[in-house]
């Protein structure tokens, strides 16, 4: 790293003890970095934190080396030294995470702006129906199973890219499987993934396919174009009861009451409505997902507000002559 080069803490890791963004005169990156840790492990029954770390730093490796999206966080290199801590460098995402974009923009405007304007909701959501849909399309079809806003980065621009890909899943090959969509799913680790954003089928431990992404993209776009948590009202800041719920054969989905006051909640209802549908098979696919949000992008959700400011404005000045 050139002499003038600076470094400074940004966005975290899973269980890595230190993050440093490298910046340079000619090039910014991100390198995620683990500290090994000397202190042994008091129970041998639970898995080492360091090992657990290295595991998921791996995979994503592994990932990141197989794929190439524009809406994929972009890998530049890594450091896997046996005498050195284990590192892996990805382009730096000056924007930060989606997560704390929002909560800066709600401080910002002293919570005035809950939400990104409508048309940044719509080209979020159609970049992340766009990875999904490379992601699910792949040879080896890879599940993501923890799809969230923090792990959406947004660029200077804020253009969002998806990444974190440590506990994803590569699926075998459709040749393997007969080519039928979506993949059927090996055995697979149930209970992974936030707590929030899990699908039912994850929680209980059922198998699942990549319908699972879809229904966390579902809240995603949710939150995007309402700015509310998913789930708020249900259970407040203890998402464990949603979990709760779907152990108990229960289905709660975020509140959709509100829905008819907005032209653009109104127009995304049957969408979100589709994609956290109950049966995982009923939900659309990514590449479905990507058409359906096009198309409201092109001629539904923008020209049903545009309609309906435009006729605001004509009522006032009919009401005023």
């Amino acid at each position: 790293m050139p002499p003038d080069a600076a470094s400074k803490f940004c966005y975290s890791w899973p269980k890595a003890k230190a993050v440093r963004v490298l910046c340079s005169l000619w090039e910014k990156v991100a390198t995620k970095r683990i500290k090994h840790d000397p202190c042994p492990q008091e129970d041998e029954r639970v898995e080492n934190p360091y090992e657990a770390s290295l595991r998921e730093m791996l995979q994503e490796l592994r990932i990141l080396m197989a794929i190439d999206h524009p809406c994929v966080v972009k890998l530049i290199g890594a450091n896997l030294a046996a005498d050195e801590d284990p590192i892996v460098v990805t382009e730096y995402m000056e924007g930060g995470d989606v997560e704390h974009f929002m909560f800066r923009q709600r401080q910002a405007s002293n919570g005035q702006r809950l939400k990104p304007s409508l048309q940044l909701a719509m080209s979020w959501s159609i970049s992340v129906a766009e990875a999904l849909a490379y992601l699910h399309g792949l040879d080896q079809p890879i599940i993501h199973r923890d799809l969230k806003p923090l792990n959406l980065l947004l660029t200077k621009d804020l253009q969002v890219k998806v990444t974190d890909f440590g506990i994803s899943k590569v699926m075998v090959p459709r040749a393997a499987s007969g080519g039928t969509d979506p993949c059927p799913a090996p055995v697979m680790t149930g209970g992974i993934g936030t707590w929030r954003y899990m699908a039912p089928e994850v929680v209980r431990h059922e198998p699942y396919t990549d319908r699972v992404d879809i229904f966390s993209f579902s809240l995603i776009v949710y939150l995007l174009f309402t700015g509310n948590t998913p789930f708020h009202s249900f259970c407040g800041n203890k998402p464990e009861r949603i979990l709760q719920s779907y152990l108990a054969g229960r289905e709660p989905r975020p509140d959709l009451s509100f829905a008819f006051i907005s032209p653009t909640m109104r127009l995304l209802k049957p969408f979100l409505e589709d994609t956290w549908n109950a049966r995982a098979a009923a939900r659309p696919s990514a590449v479905e997902c990507l058409a359906r949000l096009q198309a409201m992008n092109s001629q539904g959700v923008l020209h049903a507000v545009q309609s309906r400011v435009r006729s605001m404005v004509s009522w006032k000045r009919l009401v005023t002559q």
